[in-house]
């Protein structure tokens, strides 16, 4: 007789949920089934993606969907909207007929992958990205730590051919950083403790990240690999790098463009413009 496996079943019943209220079905069990275990799943949900329903009724994956404005999450909507075309918002807690604490259920939901911010994801780079992002890199990282112990510096590492690039990163992200509102990226920051934590950082976060690279003479099968402690991290780049910092003339532009001067420095520095009122406002 086959042994009870708890994400076996959930995978079939998921499977099966066509229609809404064979979602609703689920998502009440797997709700009920999660609270009586002190918070926890029976075992890992491996592979499933369960499915919930959007906001306007639609049946996604849980992975797929934002917490929207139904759940207070206004600024995380907003920005949402603008890093993808047509973001799915998770239907309110009441149209998924669960009844109870909506701090509980948001917890339950961000198990299921529910999320609040977009996503950082690995991406290799390409073309002008590449370079751009090597020549960046030993600007500061003379020395490159191997993955298989070893160091190279970066001048010897530039005549490696068949270079690489992974690294972690948002989609679009100069273009949300120029389409976001001064606030709303200061709330993201405070908020996303990962986005945080990779633009604090003075190297790559993720262990994914790395710069690979064959030397000159070597077989093509013997890649080396740069660790990510030896590389800067791709989202500060991007936060240093990319105009998003309001400044008194209408401006905007980027961190070492602007001062807290008030002294018209125009345009080798530009007097930054906070409405302290508005950022308060959003917490």
């Amino acid at each position: 007789m086959e042994e009870y496996s708890f994400d076996k079943v959930v995978a079939s019943l998921n499977k099966q949920c066509v229609s809404p209220k064979q979602v609703l079905d689920l998502l009440k069990w797997l709700y009920q089934t999660w609270l009586s275990r002190n918070q926890t799943f029976p075992s890992a949900l491996g592979k499933t993606d369960v499915r919930t329903l959007t906001r306007e009724g639609t049946i996604v994956s849980v992975s797929d969907c934002y917490f929207g404005s139904e759940y207070g999450r206004v600024v995380e909507e907003r920005i949402a909207a603008i890093v993808e075309e047509k973001p799915f918002f998770l239907a309110a807690q009441k149209d998924l007929g669960i009844q109870g604490d909506a701090g509980l259920f948001m917890r339950f939901m961000e198990t299921l992958s529910a999320k609040r911010f977009p996503e950082i994801q690995s991406k290799n780079l390409y073309g002008s990205e590449l370079s751009c992002y090597l020549d960046y890199n030993k600007k500061t990282m003379s020395q490159l730590s191997l993955d298989n112990g070893g160091v190279i510096s970066s001048e010897a590492f530039e005549s490696y051919i068949g270079k690489s690039v992974m690294v972690d990163t948002i989609d679009n992200i100069q273009n949300v950083l120029g389409q976001c509102s001064f606030e709303d990226v200061v709330y993201w920051i405070l908020h996303d403790k990962s986005l945080a934590d990779h633009i604090y950082s003075d190297h790559e976060v993720s262990g994914l990240s790395n710069i690979a690279g064959k030397a000159p003479r070597a077989r093509w099968s013997s890649i080396t690999k740069v660790c990510p402690s030896s590389m800067r991290s791709y989202l500060r780049k991007a936060f240093t790098q990319t105009p998003w910092i309001p400044t008194e003339s209408g401006k905007k532009v980027t961190c070492d463009k602007a001062s807290f001067t008030k002294y018209s420095l125009s345009p080798i520095l530009e007097t930054i413009h906070i409405d302290y009122e508005k950022i308060l406002a959003l917490h």
